[in-house]
């Protein structure tokens, strides 16, 4: 049998508060109903003193306003009819679940951060929960993860800017390459830092894709060993070699020489000729010559009046 202070004091008092608006303790049978437990759950509670308890005419008794406040700091028990628990908890910390849809990660991430030391952490019931304070000192240390608020925030810069791999695919080159043009070329382009990853502004981007576009390729377009590859590098003729056939996607943003050729059915010197007179324009990116997609629709639908391309409008 649990007695909590104030027991002797109300027993001599006669002061039941059983019933009536005063009411301020209920019975162990009253509680047990309340979160629909069984006798031993019930006693079980009472034994681990989770809140007071008090002897009134030689019965125990659960302090009501002690019992609420238990009840607003856990989560482990529900009432059958009432308010969920754990409010006031809520309040002060967060699950490992709350985290991980606040983050938009998975719960493995959460116990990886937890380990790293990023935030404190408390028990309740067994339970693993972060302090607020200790997760909003950590949050604002960092901006790799981000809150709902923030991610409508950094849609904004998004919107108005492009990554690495965006600017890969822009181009029709891979992303080493774009690293490599992004080194050569650093002070064309401005950096905008958006969930812990660099970014590149899109006015900056067209800036620069502007100025490559209307540089006028002044002298003949010699592939050299050391600024361009061997597969863009004008053909010998070889008539005794057959060369395998080369599939060309029709969905790429840009196009080496060679892939132009093909598409317009063409030998590599002739478009080579072209882009020297300026009839394909075209762009020096990362030491290779890049002709454009929309050059090629463009020349197949008003220079020959008919597209070579299937599927397109």
């Amino acid at each position: 049998m649990i007695v909590l202070t104030g027991i002797e004091r109300r027993e001599r008092s006669g002061k039941t508060m059983a019933d009536g608006p005063s009411k301020t303790t209920m019975s162990v049978r009253e509680m047990r109903e309340i979160l629909g437990l069984g006798k031993t759950d019930s006693y079980w509670l009472l034994k681990k003193e989770f809140f007071d308890v008090v002897l009134v005419n030689g019965k125990m008794r659960v302090v009501i306003e002690s019992f609420e406040q238990w009840y607003a700091n856990q989560v482990k028990y529900s009432k059958v009819k009432g308010p969920p628990p754990g409010e006031q908890l809520k309040q002060k910390s967060y699950s490992i679940t709350d985290l991980a849809a606040l983050l938009r990660v998975s719960d493995t991430t959460i116990y990886d951060l937890i380990k790293k030391g990023c935030f404190e952490t408390e028990l309740v019931d067994y339970r693993t929960r972060v302090p607020k304070q200790s997760f909003d000192q950590w949050y604002a240390s960092q901006s790799r993860y981000r809150t709902p608020e923030d991610r409508a925030k950094d849609r904004k810069l998004e919107n108005a800017t492009i990554s690495m791999p965006e600017m890969a695919r822009l181009l029709g080159i891979t992303r080493e390459r774009v690293y490599g043009i992004i080194y050569n070329h650093r002070d064309a382009f401005e950096f905008v830092i958006v969930a812990d990853r660099k970014r590149i502004t899109k006015k900056s981007f067209q800036a620069w894709l502007h100025s490559r576009e209307e540089k006028k390729l002044s002298q003949p377009v010699k592939p050299q060993p050391t600024e361009t590859v061997k597969a863009e590098s004008p053909p010998k003729e070889t008539p005794s070699v057959k060369e395998k056939p080369v599939e060309v996607r029709l969905d790429k943003p840009s196009y080496s020489v060679k892939e132009a050729a093909i598409l317009l059915e063409l030998s590599q010197k002739v478009v080579y000729r072209m882009v020297q007179s300026g009839d394909l324009k075209a762009l020096a990116l990362d030491r290779q010559i890049r002709i454009r997609r929309e050059e090629i629709f463009h020349w197949l639908y008003d220079r020959k009046g008919q597209s070579k391309l299937r599927g397109e409008n």
